[in-house]
């Protein structure tokens, strides 16, 4: 059975700074493409990342361009985004 994990924008920031600067994907993303956990992230993640794309890539040595390409090629298919509003916190199950 699959494990469902909430990754908030700056662990989606360290996993793009991780596969960008090692050329390789996160442990984090390799367990979401095996099926093992499936991650889900705030509805606003994209507008997060965009707005953050030049720091990540001052970081990594790359463009803002070639971040953006990485997230959506590489990390984003393997994140469902959900609204705030729908997480339910296990105290409440």
């Amino acid at each position: 059975q699959e494990l469902s994990v909430v990754y908030d924008a700056n662990i989606v920031q360290n996993i793009l700074r991780f596969g960008l600067t090692k050329g390789t994907p996160s442990d984090l993303i390799t367990t979401a493409k095996l099926g093992f956990i499936t991650p889900y992230s705030p509805s606003v993640l994209d507008d997060e990342i965009t707005e953050h794309a030049e720091e990540i890539a001052k970081a990594c040595g790359k463009t803002p361009s070639e971040v953006l390409k990485y997230y959506l090629a590489e990390v984003r298919p393997y994140i469902q985004l959900v609204e705030p509003a729908d997480f339910v916190l296990l105290e409440e199950i």
